[in-house]
């Protein structure tokens, strides 16, 4: 009986300890077949692919809480790369996409690992393109190889900072740490933030970062990156703007991208996709100038799974007006979420 009473008491404190925490298994797989062109002339190539992750990423992992007490949670996320077309996974074997251990609760959110720099989010709530690696919105510039390379998009050894929703306002603050630093030369460090507004059908938000790289293998330079975006759906069409300016100091480059699309609901299970973007550089007198186009288009067959079809155009041009880069992809596939 003793015996019987224990295991009940056992079992019973387990249950009340797992129903504190959760585990969450999670992934999206995204195969596509199309065609793909890069390069200029007859330096062109056209490939027929079956490619992974055109529309999205291709990822799989792990998440999830515990409550602490108190209104405090304890907080992990993991998540890798996965190719959906040779079944092949991360270059590392490891959770590079993300891998992140924080803490939550009244004061927000603290994060800690390798995240995103909070202006992907922040560019994603008004993309358009649905945000999907068919989008050239985000910016072109990226694409085109202009005079200032992109912010960085995952920061590892990082601390990260997520305001609670104070009446639709979050703000976001991101500290990573170099730990690259030598007796010759100075750590690099990134810093960004953003402030978001979200209410109803509105949507804006300004960011800013700052990545500083150390110069212990080249001279030492700084980027900066300033985004201002917006977004509003009226119900039977959401548009969606931006504007980024990005500076090199080393070079005296600058980048000034702006960029717009639109969302169409097309009955209840599809959706078409409209994006335009253009880019102007200049590093030190020496300018180049480009643009894209995309159109997408999905259709649900049902919560988890839909098919998609894309296809985008990104061209670039030298101060000359000749053409340096001329890529294109057109692509069909389908998506499943679990």
């Amino acid at each position: 009986m003793k015996k019987s009473l224990l295991t009940l008491a056992v079992l019973a404190a387990s249950g009340a300890a797992m129903a504190q925490s959760s585990v969450t298994l999670y992934g999206i797989v995204d195969a596509s077949f199309g065609q793909t062109k890069t390069g200029v002339g007859a330096a062109s190539v056209t490939k027929t692919v079956l490619n992974s992750g055109e529309y999205s990423t291709s990822r799989w992992g792990l998440k999830g809480s515990e409550d602490l007490g108190g209104g405090l949670k304890a907080n992990f996320q993991l998540e890798a790369f996965l190719a959906a077309d040779t079944g092949t996974g991360a270059a590392t074997g490891g959770f590079d996409r993300l891998s992140v251990l924080g803490l939550s609760g009244a004061f927000g959110t603290v994060n800690f690992g390798r995240q995103y720099n909070p202006l992907n989010a922040m560019r994603g709530a008004a993309n358009s393109n649905a945000d999907s690696n068919m989008a050239i919105t985000g910016p072109v510039a990226k694409s085109l190889g202009g005079a200032v390379p992109d912010y960085t998009l995952r920061i590892a050894n990082s601390i990260g900072y997520t305001s609670q929703d104070f009446n639709g306002l979050t703000a976001n603050v991101l500290v990573g740490l170099g730990e690259d630093k030598t007796t010759t030369s100075g750590a690099s460090s990134i810093t960004a933030l953003t402030a978001v507004y979200k209410k109803g059908p509105l949507v804006v938000g300004f960011g800013y970062d700052n990545d500083k790289f150390a110069g212990a293998a080249v001279p030492s330079y700084t980027l900066t990156h300033t985004l201002v975006n917006a977004a509003y759906d009226f119900g039977p069409v959401r548009i969606n703007g931006g504007y980024e300016r990005a500076n090199k100091d080393t070079t005296n480059a600058t980048d000034t991208d702006v960029y717009a699309g639109l969302t169409m609901p097309v009955g209840s299970a599809a959706k078409v996709y409209l994006g335009y973007a253009k880019t102007k550089g200049d590093a030190n007198g020496v300018k180049t100038d480009g643009n894209g186009f995309a159109i997408t288009a999905t259709y649900d067959l049902s919560k988890r799974t839909n098919l998609w079809a894309g296809w985008n155009k990104v061209q670039a041009q030298n101060a000359a007006g000749t053409t340096t880069q001329d890529d294109s992809r057109t692509m069909v596939g389908v998506r499943h979420f679990f």
